[in-house]
């Protein structure tokens, strides 16, 4: 009776009239029926018709069934929970008892949100052997029409038919919208920092769509923004971040007012799903001091075009960062402004800054320095405190002094018995302005300078100093007066030159050491031996070129022996082979008698085969020799005739420099007497008269009546008129 009843169901789904079924013993029609059915299983496949079509008026269960030959084993779709878009795949396996092959059809969106059939429904159609299984894919392209508790879906329908009979299977396939984040633990609505001190956040996030999320924390300081990336959040995750809120708080803020910020806390998953936290952070300042400062000018009165320095200085207890500006005030206006930044230090240092100024024009200057414990514009009261200092310009000229320096001495020239010589130094200088002047004094011999002061006023003053000096030389004596301003120093010099009787030293021998004797190989050492002779045993410097582009060699000795000889050997090596003209230059560094700074060429022939004939003197040569002698004999002549001269003008209680004075002044004198003489006679007599105290001063010059009167007409004495 049920297979009867299941029969006359399916009859009824494929579309026979309902008073067919009621002709229960026409065989006929049974057969007919069968036919059909088979016929449009096997056709509907092909020509893509569908063909178990929906009515709307009854489901294919309600048909009353008849004996079921197929069973649908197993109907799933993988992933059962999707979004829009995503692909599904339908998994269905069946079998039969009265057939050898089976037909799967799938409805993939069978029922309607009002719960009817839809007939508009895509399905697909699939073939197979008797027991048979399919796998089919399909993509829904919007969230489902039906709605449960865990979402939008559609209901997926299989239909299995053997020829015989058609059995169904339903399941739901969830396809939804991806659904935002959400907090499990948010922040407070607001919270209290301290400044400067870090603060540890936390939130609690997760996505039923498994998402991974992206935490982005803005504290609302203007700090850069911090991000968390999370894992798949389905189970929920945590993000932590640490932050310092440190305000940089201008001037004048009253510190019992609290600072605000808004720390927001942004969650968003990968399908684009954002939700936020908001929560009021609010920052209590601690007490901030002002800093403390001074400022100290280089002077207070000053010339124009001098540069003025300012010394200022700055301790800040809380160690913040400075700014420092100075105004330069001409008594009308602020002309010039100068800012400076110094960076955090630690607290409680003192930092300093100075700074120079020209003040171009004569008047009145005050110089304020604000300093302040924040940036422009924040310069406000009370934190921008400022001190002051004032510089008066006035024109003040420079020390006016005489062109040379002048000096007094008994002698220049050390011997035996006088070892040192005192001189006695005078600049003259006068301030028109009454400063005081100061002196430096550098003589020259790398002793200590000396200063002195002038008492101030406009009289002129002698600035004096005696020096003594034992050692021979010429020797660069300044003095450098200046009032104290910048620019009104005026340097005066003076070359003194401090004669002695040491003789010069001189060549005794020189020997030339070479490998091959005439001539040296290439890489073989040459022997230089120099033997000098000096009277006083001086310090002896030598400097050498081998002239091979080598560099100088300076030997110094005092090895003397008994006679005042010292021998020198200096060994030197040329790699290549070339006529050499090595010189060396000798000197005692003394001034006195003869030349006390010589020197000596040799000729050094460096090769692989000897030369064919060593250099002969030519005419040159000897030219040249006597020359330096000449020349050495005239020196010494000059001292000897000098020397003769003081001793004899010794006996008169007169030294040469005053003889030459008085020679001098005694041609003056005549010159002027003769150009006031009225004729001729008269100036014959004073050309007489002229002569005749000139031998007289000349006759002091010789210690015998023999020596004839004519012998110092010319040289040092000059000559007649």
């Amino acid at each position: 009776m049920d297979s009867d009843r299941r029969g006359l169901r399916g009859i009824h789904f494929l579309g026979i009239p309902a008073d067919l079924s009621k002709r229960k013993n026409n065989r006929m029609t049974q057969i007919s029926v069968a036919v059909l059915f088979l016929s449009v299983s096997l056709i509907s496949p092909i020509m893509g018709i569908m063909p178990i079509p929906f009515t709307n008026d009854i489901e294919p269960s309600e048909i009353p069934a008849r004996i079921e030959a197929s069973t649908i084993i197993n109907f799933v779709a993988s992933p059962s929970r999707v979004y829009v878009g995503d692909e599904v795949t339908f998994y269905a396996n069946a079998s039969s008892d009265v057939s050898s092959s089976l037909t799967f059809t799938i409805f993939y969106d069978a029922r309607l949100a009002n719960s009817t059939n839809n007939t508009q429904s895509p399905y697909s159609v699939n073939n197979t052997v008797n027991p048979g299984s399919i796998v089919t894919k399909f993509t829904y392209d919007h969230i489902g029409n039906l709605s449960y508790t865990q979402g939008t879906c559609f209901q997926a329908k299989l239909y299995v038919g053997d020829g015989t009979n058609t059995v169904s299977e339903t399941i739901l396939v969830y396809v939804v919208e991806n659904a935002p984040p959400s907090f499990t633990r948010r922040l407070p609505t607001g919270m209290t920092a301290d400044p400067g001190v870090p603060v540890n956040l936390s939130v609690g996030v997760e996505d039923v769509d498994d998402d991974e999320l992206t935490v982005t924390w803005d504290f609302g300081d203007g700090s850069p923004v911090a991000t968390n990336s999370t894992g798949p959040a389905a189970s929920g995750v945590y993000a932590n971040q640490t932050h310092t809120w440190d305000p940089d708080v201008a001037p004048g803020w009253n510190e019992a007012d609290p600072i605000y910020y808004w720390l927001t806390v942004t969650v968003e998953d990968s399908e684009g799903h954002m939700i936020s936290s908001l929560t009021n952070v609010t920052i209590y300042l601690p007490y901030n001091f002002v800093p403390n400062i001074t400022l100290v000018s280089s002077k207070n009165e000053s010339s124009p075009m001098s540069e003025v320095t300012f010394y200022a200085s700055a301790l800040d207890l809380e160690g913040e960062a400075l700014t420092w500006t100075f105004t330069f005030n001409n008594s009308v206006s602020i002309y010039h402004t100068e800012v400076y930044h110094t960076d955090v230090a630690p607290p409680g240092t003192n930092l300093s800054l100075n700074i120079t100024h020209t003040f171009e024009e004569v008047g009145n200057y005050t110089v304020t320095l604000y300093v302040s414990d924040a940036l422009i514009p924040d310069q406000i009261f009370p934190h921008n405190i400022s001190v002051r200092a004032k510089v008066t310009v006035t024109l003040n000229y420079a020390p006016l002094a005489m062109m040379v320096i002048s000096y007094t001495a008994p002698t220049l020239i050390l011997d035996e018995v006088n070892t040192t010589v005192n001189v006695t130094f005078t600049a003259k200088a006068n301030d028109v302005d009454g400063d005081v002047m100061t002196a430096v004094w550098d003589f020259g011999d790398s002793s200590d300078t000396v200063t002195q002061q002038s008492n101030g006023g406009t009289k002129p003053f002698d600035f004096i100093q005696s020096h003594g000096y034992n050692k021979s030389g010429i020797y660069n004596v300044t003095v450098i007066i200046t009032d104290g301003r910048d620019g009104h120093e005026v340097t005066r010099y003076l070359l003194l030159v401090v004669n002695s009787t040491n003789q010069a030293p001189s060549i005794v021998s020189f020997a030339l050491g070479m490998s091959e004797r005439t001539y040296a190989l290439p890489g073989s050492v040459v022997t230089f031996t120099l033997k000098i002779h000096d009277n006083e045993m001086d310090p002896i410097d030598l400097y050498w070129n081998f002239d091979d582009n080598g560099s100088i060699l300076h030997v110094q000795t005092t090895d003397y022996d008994s006679s005042g000889n010292v021998t020198i050997t200096v060994n030197y090596t040329y790699n290549l082979s070339d006529e050499y003209h090595p010189v060396v230059w000798i000197t005692d560094n003394q001034i006195g008698i003869g030349f006390h700074n010589i020197s000596y060429t040799m000729r050094v022939v460096v090769s692989n085969f000897a030369p064919s004939a060593d250099r002969v003197w030519d005419a040159w040569d000897y030219v040249g020799l006597m020359l330096l002698l000449g020349s050495i004999g005239g020196l010494i002549l000059r001292v000897l005739i000098l020397g003769h001269y003081r001793k004899c003008l010794d006996q008169h209680a007169m030294t040469l420099d005053e003889y030459q004075l008085r020679m001098k002044d005694l041609k003056a004198a005549y010159r002027k007497a003769r150009a006031s003489a009225k004729d001729d006679a008269a100036k014959s007599a004073l050309n007489e008269k002229y002569i005749s105290d000139k031998n007289d001063l000349k006759s002091m010059l010789r210690k015998r009546t023999d020596i004839p009167v004519e012998s110092g007409k010319t040289g040092i004495l000059g000559g007649d008129l």
